[in-house]
């Protein structure tokens, strides 16, 4: 006898009874909660952060400890 079923619904039935391992879940959904919250973080309509303000910054506190001429 052999173990291929006769019918494709079998055939359906037999590969669509297996789950995902607990580990493969826990990784898509860990992936998925990871993004969501970088994408929180680090979007600068979010976060307030952009590169231009960096520079800024950056730039304007040098020029504003040297002594005026």
């Amino acid at each position: 006898m052999s173990d291929i079923p006769d019918t494709a619904e079998a055939m359906e039935a037999k590969e669509t009874s297996r789950t995902l391992p607990l580990g493969w879940r826990l990784l898509f959904w860990g992936l998925i909660a990871w993004g969501a919250a970088y994408l929180w973080l680090y979007t600068p309509a979010t976060s307030g952060w952009s590169q231009a303000g960096e520079y800024e910054k950056a730039t304007a506190a040098p020029a504003a400890a040297r002594p005026a001429k």
